[in-house]
């Protein structure tokens, strides 16, 4: 296509590139017409060229940058990049370049770069700013800055008019991932200033920066407006929201924090606390993981005694995955448990579940050091696993070294269990210890453990304390998202036993449940909405993976005869059995969802899967064996079936990715082997660290929920 000489010139100078690039517009189409057939290289060495003669010119800066960084050559791009800017100090192109290279070390710094490129850029903002915003987003969440990645997508979205898939993709990727928090994928809504503030018209003014993208500016207009007219809970809250948008976290914690303490909603007090307390590093308890060294006397000695003592426990996996390539890995890896492990689950009580406490592992003897054991624990278990490996090892073990912390970030899971489980206990007994293990940790533990953020003072202690309540229904509501289906616990014990103020449920009347928090979708009055709002509170919780808002809001669906021609109840009935913690209640919604699926003519397929999924979770080899055949004969060669079914078994570690059997054929009688099915303290080649479980024994197992397989 030729170059249009009356387009905008690509180097952001905001002229057309017929007065802005006169001398050198043919050239410029032929470099345009290299690039679009591919020619890279060929293009680069054009571009040399034109430059020797015409240094300096923006559009051949921003072309160069361009194609250096397209074949890969970030550092002669970041040149570039650099070299542009000082030339052209108030070119929005070549801030946004600078913003791009930037990203690779310093988010933040790319953050504040691309957003004085779209001030400069005005109402017309430059390609290469609408793809920095996805760049400098890949940056930031890889940077461990969630909110501000979420942010920029959204932002590039809404410049794109709702066109931009690859965008949408990205958020709804990140939507949908458990790893991150609830209150991280929310729409953070600014506040609106009192109809009556006489500071009302700069508020505006700074508002209409920031929904333009402009949000530094806005953010530091805000800041310069509270100085003047007061800290006003409209003007401080978006002041942290913008805050939260552009990486500053520590000013973002002052504004959320100021904003909690302000004349507020109390539901929007803790909702602020609470972000302010994910956002905050400082928040997290301290947590050490400590290696302390011993020599072995007897190599063979320790490996038997730890392989038959009932208080370790052989781990499974690839042990080459625990050292760096080059090095040798450990001839054994074991599991230190604070007590002998039952002989059986029959009549187990909570108190004498078997608790993890630290892992050793076994080095041989090699060309440049002794044979060693190294035992790994979280601090406040290092005196625990010493005398755990004392007892087992005796004098095995020489006397043992001085302690390294490892890692500093492990702080203590207030919803970790670490225990645990006899192979041999039965799918409803493993729920109901699990559940009164948690119980026990929530109401009777955790309300007992010194926090550092109330001050090193206990839950308990700081429940008394009228300054620390917000402080504290935040540090629960956070323990509740973080918790969602896993415990079946009602939080709301937890602050009555305390003495705080309930999460009550939410009447609906007045309410937008498009722009509601995400964190309160749960707890709606499900009957009091109406059919639109029900489903429009569904897709937000489907969307952000809010499990326990979407068992509430989904049955409420699956219940009203008004929506059956709206909605697909199937898929609804799927995944609620899915979440379903009782496998009764599972096998229910699974035969409603197929009674839908033969009336409206469909398969039953996606059912079929589901309830695999579920006897495998329970170990119940005949049932799966049965429902396995069941699809390989029926479903198979209907779309999706296969691939869903393979990648089921591969998660299991039934297949290896490959297709082929995990286990040799004949090792069991039955036609589906689940390694380590019964036994689920730890999943079949997983490496346990400390303080990487929730629960042990009580995590998620693989599911199989195919919203698209009719």
């Amino acid at each position: 296509m030729a170059l249009d000489p009356y387009s905008p010139c690509p180097g952001g100078t905001g002229k057309k590139i017929k007065f802005c690039c006169t001398e050198f517009v043919p050239e410029l189409d032929k470099l345009e017409r290299m690039v679009e057939g591919e020619q890279r290289a060929a293009a680069l060495e054009q571009l040399e060229k034109l430059s020797a003669k015409y240094p300096d010119r923006a559009c051949l800066l921003a072309m160069k940058f361009a194609l250096e960084a397209d074949q890969g050559n970030a550092e002669k791009a970041a040149a570039v990049a650099a070299h542009f800017h000082e030339k052209h100090p108030d070119n929005p192109v070549a801030l946004a370049a600078l913003a791009v290279s930037a990203a690779r070390e310093d988010a933040p710094r790319a953050v504040r770069l691309l957003q004085r490129a779209i001030e400069k850029a005005g109402n017309q903002i430059p390609i290469q700013a609408y793809d920095g915003l996805t760049v400098v987003g890949v940056a930031l969440l890889g940077a461990g800055f969630v909110p501000a990645a979420r942010a920029h997508w959204m932002l590039q979205f809404s410049f794109s008019g709702g066109k931009d898939e690859q965008v949408l993709r990205l958020i709804l990727q990140l939507q949908g991932s458990p790893e991150i928090p609830l209150a991280w994928k929310d729409d953070l809504q600014f506040a609106e200033a009192p109809a009556d503030a006489l500071w009302r018209s700069s508020f505006e003014q700074a508002m209409g920066r920031a929904r333009t993208g402009q949000w530094l500016a806005a953010a530091d207009e805000l800041s310069a407006l509270a100085d003047k007219a007061g800290a006003w809970p409209a003007i401080v809250r978006n002041v942290a929201v913008l805050r939260t948008w552009l990486a500053e976290e520590s000013a973002a914690v002052a504004a959320w924090r100021q904003y909690a303490a302000a004349d507020v909603p109390l539901d929007d007090a803790v909702e602020a606390e609470a972000l302010a307390q994910l956002l905050d590093p400082g928040s997290a308890e301290s947590g050490e993981v400590v290696k302390v060294s011993y020599p072995i006397e007897q190599i063979d000695t320790l490996m038997a005694q730890l392989s038959v003592n009932r208080q370790a426990l052989p781990m499974p996996g690839d042990l080459r995955m625990l050292v760096p390539e080059s090095e040798v890995p450990p001839k054994g890896y074991f599991s230190l448990l604070d007590r002998a492990r039952p002989d059986s689950a029959q009549g187990l009580a909570v108190d004498a579940v078997p608790r993890i406490v630290g892992q050793v592992l076994v080095f041989g003897k090699q060309t440049d050091r002794e044979a060693r054991a190294e035992l790994i624990a979280n601090r406040r278990n290092l005196s625990a696993s010493r005398a755990a490996l004392d007892a087992i090892a005796g004098k095995a073990l020489g006397p043992a070294g001085g302690e390294e912390v490892v890692s500093r970030a492990g702080g203590e899971d207030a919803l970790a269990l670490d225990w645990y489980l006899p192979e041999d206990i039965a799918p409803a007994e493993r729920r109901r210890l699990l559940r009164a293990g948690h119980r026990q940790r929530l109401l009777v533990e955790w309300p007992e453990m010194p926090r550092r953020l109330f001050g090193d003072q206990t839950p308990k202690q700081a429940a008394t304390d009228p300054k620390m309540r917000i402080k504290l229904l935040a540090a629960i509501l956070n323990l509740e998202l973080a918790s969602d289906l896993l415990v079946g616990f009602d939080f709301n014990e937890l602050r009555t036993a305390l003495g705080l103020p309930t999460a009550e449920k939410i009447d609906p009347a007045g309410q937008s449940v498009l722009s509601m928090p995400l964190v309160r979708l749960a707890r709606l009055d499900t009957t009091k909405l109406s059919d639109e709002d029900l489903q429009i509170a569904y897709d937000r919780a489907s969307q952000a993976r809010f499990m326990h808002a979407i068992m509430l809001l989904g049955r409420e669906l699956v219940g009203r005869p008004s929506l059956d021609a709206e909605i697909d109840k199937g898929a609804v009935y799927a995944m609620l059995a899915q979440l379903a913690g009782d496998p009764e209640q599972a096998a229910k919604d699974l035969d409603a969802g197929r009674k839908l699926a033969e009336s409206a003519g469909k398969s039953t397929a996606r059912f079929d899967l589901i309830e695999l999924a579920i006897h495998m979770g329970q170990g119940d080899i005949r049932q799966a064996d049965r429902l396995l055949k069941h699809i390989r004969n029926e479903h198979l060669r209907e779309p999706g079936i296969a691939q869903a079914l393979y990648s089921l078994l591969a998660q299991w570690g039934v297949i290896r990715p490959d297709g082929t059997p995990a286990v040799e054929p004949g090792a069991e009688a039955a036609g589906l082997v689940m390694p380590g099915a019964a036994a689920e303290a730890e999943s079949a080649g997983k490496i346990w660290t400390p303080g990487s479980e929730t629960a042990a024994s009580g995590g998620k197992k693989p599911t199989i929920w195919t919203p698209g397989l009719d």
